[in-house]
């Protein structure tokens, strides 16, 4: 299970991936932690559900400072996770040294 990600992890494109993805983590915690007054726990919870687009609902944004940078965090958020998952599906199912997918590697027979 975890041999995808250390795979992505050890490639140079994929540690930027994880790192942007840790980062932008840690950069929703803080913020809620500062902005909402929520313990780390609770702002850290609220990060992940917000990048996973779940929205329980259960925490919500109450400041005006709070809700503009959840607009921004999730724009930004969505494109790094999805990169994100792109990436280990890539690992996951092509392996070490051969991430493209057939099409870019000409291996589509287009009859």
């Amino acid at each position: 299970m975890f041999k995808p990600l250390r795979r992505m992890a050890s490639e140079p494109e994929g540690k930027v991936l994880v790192a942007s993805l840790v980062a932008m983590l840690a950069l929703g915690t803080v913020v809620y932690s500062v902005l909402e007054g929520w313990s780390p726990l609770d702002a850290l919870y609220f990060s992940v559900v917000t990048l996973a687009t779940v929205g329980f609902g259960d925490l919500t944004p109450t400041t005006d400072p709070a809700k503009l940078f959840t607009i921004g965090y999730i724009i930004a958020g969505i494109g790094i996770l999805a990169a994100f998952a792109t990436e280990l599906t890539k690992q996951r199912r092509y392996g070490r040294g051969d991430t493209s997918a057939p099409a870019v590697r000409g291996e589509v027979d287009e009859d």
